[in-house]
């Protein structure tokens, strides 16, 4: 390995660890990461099982390996968000040893890692607690067990990753669709091995679902795949969204904060049409074809075709992208016979590295020098609920981010309101209501009789919108049974709304 070489990936490792490691302290939280951690962490700890007892909108995987960190190193965003750092190098590794295998180039291995690392939109999602890291991080790990293990442990292995991907977002289901196509249809793999594939596929979901089937199968199935929501709201709600032609403007949003890739992305596509014989050269790998395919699917079906479409659902995509792009420009390079054109390549993709570093999304971040960054708040508000309330107290909450509170301060709230997405209803009886993870008037109204504690944000038009039915009779509760309010000062990071009034309420049951 060259002295050039070392430097080259030391360097890119180095920079990606400290932006990662800004990142990762001064971010602005994101609403699902204290749920993820949250339900995680209470879930292992007290064994309780996901889709039954508590609600759940994604598969068990990224709780249970997020809430294992979480019970090893304590509640803490932080410690959430450096697994996903970790996973992040995962992730790198990955890309860089299919690459390798597959033009024999540790350089070209190298590109994949430095579109990734120097991509700050990339590095911004690799350090939150989020899905992003972890399914990206079974996904390539699916494609190198297929180009780098001895048959049939490479299909073994591959099935089993792709598995793991859709144990972590069931969305990812289609890239599992497609590498099942290409193994039984494209690699020809024998009777036996498609056995050993099939069963792979079946067991190790069951692994993870058969206590919940066991005791309620059709409740399993209606969260995981999302059709409890057809049943209990209107079908549309569903589907609903911006609309098919709107849906470009987060193709724009994609295209700005991953300016780079999918620029180089244009340029190899614009190549590989005006070229015929490169063109050929490069699909006539299958394994590019497969990668090229689940690129293609993913990317679009997550732009065109997801309900809660945004732009950090096309880092779902990324590291795809990256492995091809890695391949295509190391052929282009041996491709052009001209020594200057493959200098001026080189240098050209050098110089997009270097600004890759330097487009960073600033929306996302406080500015560190100040003490009101997100986490800060979090932990303030978190150290005075721990003072205020004991351990076994319950604690009703309402409001954007308060779970983030819950988690460091290691106090318990009812399961369903860790999330505030599509959980209340007026239809249906309670006892179909809290099957699904839902709850009703009925059920509030026993939350509250059974709450010690419950806790609002002062400025209330943070929550009006998302408990528009509730907020009413929580506050009429809360006048009739409980005290004055002990009020938290500045304790809420206002990552949605806008206002100057952060603090919290803090109601005792009198």
């Amino acid at each position: 390995m060259s002295r050039l070489f070392k430097l080259s990936l030391i360097s890119l490792i180095s920079i990606f660890l400290l932006t990662a490691t800004f990142h990762a302290l001064v971010g602005n939280t994101f609403l699902d990461e204290g749920e993820y951690l949250y339900t995680g962490y209470t879930t292992i700890e007290d064994n309780t099982q996901l889709y039954i007892d508590t609600f759940a909108r994604v598969p068990p995987l990224m709780y249970l390996s997020y809430g294992s960190v979480l019970q090893s190193f304590g509640p803490d965003i932080i410690n959430g968000r450096i697994f996903s750092i970790v996973l992040a190098l995962g992730v790198f590794f990955f890309a860089f040893g299919i690459v390798r295998k597959l033009t024999g180039s540790k350089w070209a291995g190298l590109l994949s890692v430095a579109l990734l690392a120097s991509t700050q939109f990339v590095t911004q999602a690799f350090s939150r607690a989020l899905p992003l890291a972890l399914s990206n991080f079974f996904i390539l790990g699916s494609i190198f067990f297929l180009v780098k293990s001895k048959r049939p442990w490479n299909y073994y292995l591959s099935t089993l990753f792709i598995v793991f991907a859709c144990l972590t977002r069931q969305n990812l289901g289609l890239l599992f669709i497609i590498l099942m196509i290409y193994l039984f249809f494209i690699e020809k793999t024998k009777l036996k091995e498609k056995i050993g594939i099939s069963l792979i596929s079946i067991v190790v979901p069951l692994a993870f679902f058969w206590k919940g089937i066991v005791a309620d199968a059709p409740v399993v199935i209606a969260n995981v795949f999302g059709t409890a929501f057809q049943s209990l709201t209107p079908f549309q709600l569903y589907f609903e969204g911006s609309s098919f032609i709107s849906r470009f403007y987060y193709v724009f949003s994609d295209l700005n904060k991953l300016t780079i890739l999918f620029s180089l992305t244009l340029f190899a596509l614009l190549f590989l049409g005006l070229t015929r014989n490169f063109a050929r050269e490069v699909v006539s790998h299958k394994y590019i074809l497969l990668i090229a395919g689940m690129f293609v699917v993913n990317y679009f079906f997550h732009t065109f075709g997801w309900k809660g479409n945004n732009s950090w659902y096309s880092i779902y995509s990324v590291g795809l992208l990256a492995v091809l792009l890695g391949f295509v420009f190391y052929k282009l390079y041996y491709y052009l016979q001209d020594p200057k054109s493959r200098k001026v390549l080189v240098l050209v993709l050098v110089s997009l590295i270097m600004i890759n570093f330097t487009l960073m999304d600033r929306t996302t971040l406080i500015n560190p020098i100040h003490s009101d960054t997100h986490l800060n708040k979090i932990s303030f508000a978190a150290e005075s609920v721990a003072e205020l309330t004991n351990k076994d107290d319950q604690i009703l909450i309402f409001g954007q981010g308060l779970i983030h509170i819950l988690l460091e301060a290691d106090r318990r709230t009812v399961a369903p309101l860790t999330n505030e997405h599509y959980l209340y209803t007026s239809e249906l009886d309670i006892n179909q209501v809290e099957r699904y993870g839902f709850y009703n008037e009925e059920m509030l109204r026993i939350w509250l009789d059974e709450s010690n504690v419950v806790m609002l944000p002062r400025d209330k038009n943070r929550v009006a919108s998302k408990y528009v039915d509730t907020l009413p009779i929580v506050l009429e509760i809360l006048e009739n049974q409980y005290g004055e309010p002990v009020i938290v000062e500045d304790a809420i990071p206002g990552d949605l709304i806008n206002s100057n009034d952060e603090a919290l309420e803090i109601y005792f049951r009198i």
